[in-house]
């Protein structure tokens, strides 16, 4: 803007800079405008209730409980820390953090191989008497 001091120039180097839509011509003098107000073109800080829960020192305990036993499930880790479960899951994606989940895993007993292969002795003899038997198995 500076260089053309004109939004419509503006918007027609924009386009054929970067081939694309470009911002509409009121964008740009809104943020012109903001530049000149505030010499920046960020947003100003909101007004509102700040945060009580997420806090510097809460996310530096959310990290550490995490670091020392990473098997915590989230509900567990909520009631040791006296934090919310919602809070504590935006602290845990702020960190970058992922809950623990186990994972079952399908363990074999001795006698399975057993089992297995009586089973198959099983569907084999199926499967020789009537040749269309696993065409029925639903």
């Amino acid at each position: 803007y500076a260089m053309y001091q004109n939004a419509g120039e503006v918007v027609r180097q924009f386009q054929q800079f970067y081939d694309r839509t470009p911002p509409i011509r009121k964008n740009i003098l809104n943020l012109v405008r903001k530049f000149d107000k505030t010499g920046s073109v960020e947003d100003e800080s909101r007004s509102g209730r700040p945060r009580s829960v997420s806090t510097d020192e809460n996310k530096e305990r959310v990290r550490a409980a995490f670091e020392e036993s990473p098997a915590t499930s989230l509900r567990r880790a909520s009631l040791d820390l006296n934090l919310s479960k919602s809070s504590l899951q935006r602290m845990m994606k702020e960190l970058a953090l992922k809950p623990y989940r186990p994972q079952l895993l399908n363990a074999l007993n001795e006698d399975d191989p057993d089992r297995r292969c009586e089973f198959a002795d099983i569907f084999l003899k199926l499967v020789a008497k009537d040749s269309s038997f696993p065409d029925r198995i639903a």
